[in-house]
């Protein structure tokens, strides 16, 4: 890859005038005269690193490491600069020696770029995914960026290739969520134990074969304490839920714990205070469960560094049914678990857990001035539900109407805007996630192939 981005320009100015503040006026004409490589343009390297790289004598002599000028700056002025670029920026600066990968590619740099990222809508229309070639290699997924304020739309293209593993298997990934720069795909055709890790920005792919077809994929997460991305898998064809974790450093899957209830995986779990949080699926879970009892227990809840399931009643609600907890989907605001309660054809409640476990009812949202006419009927409900609150942010409540319309509602103004989503016409929007751009890399063989 040879891309040439705006911000390498101007990278070495703004470097050389850090160095100097960092650096003893002694020192800087000393330091200039020996270190111009680094500051030419023609020596940033572009592609990956290998031993013929140009780039690699200075990375592989260690005094001209410590030599370098640029490793005078603090560490904390390093990720404080090069977190306010873009993941393609950072990439590419990755790049130009092995110590500065070694900082951008850390895990705390990883956190403090996506806190400060602008974040993106990715569309996923399966409708959109072409056949496969006659070679045997599966067709290109293709996904969709959405820049909300300008309206752009950009094309990306993840190209699977599984015929070595299963050739005689038809694969359809289904993009499930983004987590920490990393894509999680699904796999929607014969194999429902097949999942995709994909990063935009550095291509790195990673394809996780289960042992067996009723191994769902329920999450996916960074364990902080060892630094490496693990994926939790439910078994359902069992009389109680068997939950494996995968360390996808290590290749090892190992049984955790045993649970009563089954987490709906339509959407992608609520990730707070290290913990997953989840709406309970009824038809799976203990039949003995009524909704009575249900309302007690409906949101599942996994502790990541115990690793113990527990259980939040659901805001106390009048007239609970079975259909009214199938509506209700999990969203955070402001660093809490937010309820999105859909209590009608065009009405949705928004409640928020407080201290101590107490939810209160934050916002009471009509939808009639943007609800089609046929949907505005309260049978429409029932034979199917046309809205999806999809996230929270900035004070923007995004929805998905009918699957093919998106809408933000400002909490704040009660007004609606639409997003424009002509380019993809009739199409089903399938799954709609908000996604931050990193470098974060799973660590991971390309194909991991699962025993149990």
């Amino acid at each position: 890859m040879d891309i040439r981005l705006s911000c390498m320009t101007w990278l070495h100015i703004l470097y050389d005038q850090l160095r100097q503040t960092f650096t003893p006026k002694h020192r800087i004409s000393s330091l200039l005269f020996n270190d111009r490589s680094f500051l030419d343009d023609s020596s940033i390297c572009h592609n990956s690193l290998s031993s013929n790289d140009p780039c690699d004598d200075p990375r592989d002599n260690i005094s001209s490491l410590h030599e370098n000028s640029l490793f005078l700056l603090p560490d904390d002025i390093i990720i404080n600069i090069f977190s306010r670029l873009d993941a393609e920026c950072v990439f590419q600066c990755s790049r130009v020696c092995r110590s500065l990968s070694v900082i951008l590619s850390s895990p705390y740099f990883n956190f403090v770029h996506c806190s400060r990222a602008t974040p993106s809508l990715i569309v996923h229309c399966l409708g959109w995914q072409p056949k496969h070639d006659e070679s045997g290699v599966d067709g290109n997924t293709i996904i969709h960026y959405v820049d909300v304020v300008s309206g752009n739309i950009v094309e990306l293209r993840m190209k699977i290739k599984s015929r070595n593993v299963w050739p005689n298997i038809e694969y359809m990934p289904f993009l499930v969520g983004s987590y920490n720069g990393l894509l999680l795909f699904r796999n929607l055709s014969d194999v429902d134990s097949v999942s995709f890790l994909w990063n935009p920005v550095t291509q790195e792919q990673v394809t996780v074969i289960a042992p067996k077809v009723d191994y769902h994929v329920c999450g996916f997460f960074l364990n902080s304490q060892t630094g490496e991305f693990r994926v939790l898998y439910m078994r359902y064809n069992l009389p109680i839920s068997q939950c494996l974790i995968l360390s996808l450093r290590t290749n090892l899957l190992r049984e955790v714990s045993f649970c009563s209830l089954f987490p709906c995986t339509r959407r992608p779990p609520v990730i707070l205070n290290r913990k997953l949080h989840w709406i309970v699926r009824k038809d799976l879970s203990n039949p003995r469960c009524h909704s009575s009892s249900l309302c007690s227990k409906l949101i599942l809840v996994f502790k990541i560094d115990s690793e113990v399931f527990s259980t939040i009643p659901h805001p106390q609600i009048e007239n609970c049914t079975y259909g009214r907890h199938r509506r209700m989907h999990l969203l955070e605001m402001e660093g809490r678990l937010c309820v999105c309660d859909v209590t009608s054809a065009t009405d949705l409640d928004l409640w928020v857990l407080q201290e101590k476990k107490v939810w209160i009812k934050m916002h009471k949202i009509s939808t009639k001035s943007v609800a089609p006419e046929g949907m505005q009927r309260e049978d429409a409900l029932y034979t199917q539900p046309y809205l999806e609150a999809l996230c929270i942010q900035n004070n923007e409540l995004l929805l998905k109407c009918l699957s093919w319309k998106l809408y933000y509602y400002n909490l704040k103004q009660k007004t609606f805007r639409a997003i424009n989503t002509g380019y993809f016409g009739w199409a089903c929007l399938s799954s709609v996630v908000v996604h931050s751009n990193s470098i974060a890399s799973p660590h991971a063989d390309e194909i991991i192939i699962l025993s149990g």
